[in-house]
């Protein structure tokens, strides 16, 4: 469903054109168009109802791509701007854009009959993907679509570009919760076979998904596995490195590049590519002559956010209590400092821009998550009054606040913890340690933990809590739950710690992963929806990319519950990776992955 008519008018509210112009495309956008062809996923239309190759993020097939100018050599786009266009600086500027950082180059027509794209105004933002070999074929820059971005967006798609959560290796990355998503909607999350020409899967890239896409109730549709990546996905600002290099690798730019370039030309490292100057361009956090140099990671540090661990702290939007400004995105983490203790945060003061006519927080919003790491209840306006207390259900809230408008000044929150625990009775447990388990028992005496108490361990040998370590002359193995290949014992726990030579990584290669389900049926549209993501009580593997065992909710840790379709694979960040497994009472095959050194 679209939120604005087409036209606004005389008279309305000043302030309407900027909060449309805001607005996310698939709310923008009509259900039909007035064009052939079905539009889905939002802004793209797809001749013939059909899905011509399936979404991928960049062209599968050549002939999708635009050809080299007969007389420049260089990919050419040919277009025409229809009288319609009432901003046309603002399109030739965003072509500009792409054609000063790759050597894709936007032209009029030779032919009036040649295949060719007319940039209309019509009544949304939308466009083919690729070169249909339609003369014309249309690209609608509507009314409130000149925002720079969403034409650099809607341009990626002309040049061949799907949007990036469609990639195939995406669960990698992110998760999309269907129970969120709108009736009829699931589709605009499909997943497909994709052509990634090599460049890694981009949260900042200007195609990605907003986080709500096609919500039904505000909460997450899109979830960032690294869930401080959250506030990164949705960008509608700039190009991202990685838009610019797909491109590039798509129309075989550094070979065009390279025939022009005079004497030897660098090799670029680090994800860097040669580009029209002859010289490497390279992604942030690198730097140097051949990008050799690493600075920093990829994605930018955020400006505000970080964990909370102490009692009394504050919270608040940047520049609080003045307007915070657009563009923000922070996450706090608050955790309690063990499993006894609980977050409470209270509103002392909270003012953010109101819902849109779907009753979304659509410009300015608060993602508020309790009792998940990966959803949350969603609040702006006035929705929360000073002295509301959020309570976590466990040790972890995390809080996201992004901004596309500056209207308002903000919010302001305390922290404190409660206990949760009462030490009293008796009481047993393992405790888990490398090569080891150890039998605690604790008795405690009195009410309220004001007895008296004791805590006496029991060393036991355990097969599947071990350290190893891959080298050049040992350079893999392989790890099984227990009892593989049949079925794990219940309540079965096992941690693995692994270790590579300095600054080589750690591969883990899943070749079995099911925790909710003895069957495996990953063709089957219903066995993912019941299954990917999801049963968590039923077991779960805990990945520690960085290797400091830090569970479960730590930025490298990735969680894994339900299944993974075989060769699903994760790579340590450095030279340390820990995995845990857990399985619950209900026993499946569970786990057999092999570690190898990278």
């Amino acid at each position: 469903m679209h939120l604005c008519p087409a036209h606004v008018q005389e008279g309305a509210n000043p302030h309407m054109d900027e909060l449309a112009q805001t607005l996310p495309l698939e709310l923008l956008n009509p259900e039909e168009t007035p064009v052939e062809g079905e539009l889905v996923q939002g802004d793209i239309l797809v001749e013939g109802g059909g899905r011509r190759g399936g979404l991928r993020k960049g062209v599968q097939y050549r002939k999708r791509l635009w050809p080299p100018s007969a007389t420049s050599g260089w990919p050419t786009v040919y277009y025409v701007m229809d009288a319609t266009v009432s901003q046309p600086s603002k399109i030739l500027q965003a072509m500009k854009e792409w054609e000063d950082r790759t050597c894709v180059k936007f032209s009029a027509p030779v032919r009036a009959n040649a295949p060719h794209v007319r940039v209309e105004e019509g009544p949304g933002c939308y466009s083919y993907v690729g070169r249909t070999g339609m003369a014309p074929q249309t690209l609608s820059i509507g009314q409130y679509c000149y925002q720079h971005g969403t034409i650099l967006h809607e341009l990626g798609h002309v040049l061949g570009l799907y949007h990036e959560q469609s990639r195939a290796d995406r669960d990698l990355y992110v998760m999309v919760n269907l129970s969120n998503v709108r009736s009829g909607m699931q589709n605009n999350f499909e997943k497909a076979s994709t052509l990634q020409y090599g460049v890694p899967y981009d949260y900042t890239s200007i195609m990605h998904y907003r986080s709500t896409a096609f919500s039904k109730n505000g909460q997450a549709t899109i979830s960032t596995v690294d869930i401080g990546k959250q506030i990164y996905i949705g960008q509608r600002t700039s190009l991202s490195f990685r838009d610019v290099h797909i491109v590039n690798k798509m129309y075989n730019c550094h070979d065009l590049w390279t025939r022009r370039c005079r004497g030897k030309v660098p090799t670029c490292t680090n994800g860097g590519y040669l580009g029209p100057t002859c010289t490497c361009l390279c992604p942030p956090g690198t730097s140097g002559p051949t990008c050799a140099h690493v600075l920093g990671n990829y994605y930018p540090e955020a400006l505000c956010g970080g964990n909370v661990t102490r009692e009394g702290a504050v919270i608040t939007s940047p520049n609080y209590p003045s307007n915070y400004p657009r563009g923000a995105g922070c996450v706090w983490w608050v955790r309690a400092g063990d499993h006894c203790g609980v977050p409470v945060v209270k509103v002392k003061d909270f003012e953010l821009f109101g819902r849109a006519a779907n009753g979304q927080c659509v410009w300015d919003r608060l993602e508020v998550r309790t009792d998940s790491l990966y959803s949350g209840q969603e609040y702006c306006g006035t929705d929360l009054a000073a002295g509301t207390v959020i309570e976590g259900k466990g040790r972890d809230v995390i809080l996201f606040f992004t901004s596309k408008l500056d209207w308002r000044r903000g919010f302001s929150f305390s922290v404190t913890f409660r206990s949760i625990c009462r030490l009293c009775g008796v009481s047993h447990g393992w405790a888990l340690l490398p090569g080891t388990f150890h039998w605690a028992s604790f008795v405690g005496q009195g009410g309220g933990g004001g007895g008296r108490w004791a805590l006496n361990f029991i060393f036991r040998v355990s097969s599947c809590h071990r350290v190893l370590s891959v080298s050049k002359g040992a350079p893999g193995g392989f790890i099984t739950s227990p009892a593989f290949p049949r079925r794990h014992p219940r309540n079965a726990q096992c941690e693995w710690w692994i270790k590579a030579p300095p600054g080589r990584k750690i591969k883990l290669r899943f070749l079995v992963l099911r925790l909710a389900t003895s069957s495996y049926k990953p063709y089957s549209s219903k066995f993912r929806q019941r299954y990917y993501q999801k049963m968590c009580y039923r077991g779960y593997v805990l990945v520690s990319l960085s290797g400091n065992a830090t569970y479960p909710q730590h930025p490298s840790t990735v969680k894994l519950c339900g299944y993974r379709d075989r060769d699903y694979t994760l790579t340590s960040l450095g030279n340390k990776v820990a995995v845990m497994f857990w399985g619950g009472r209900y026993r499946t095959k569970a786990l057999f992955l092999y570690y190898s050194l990278v």
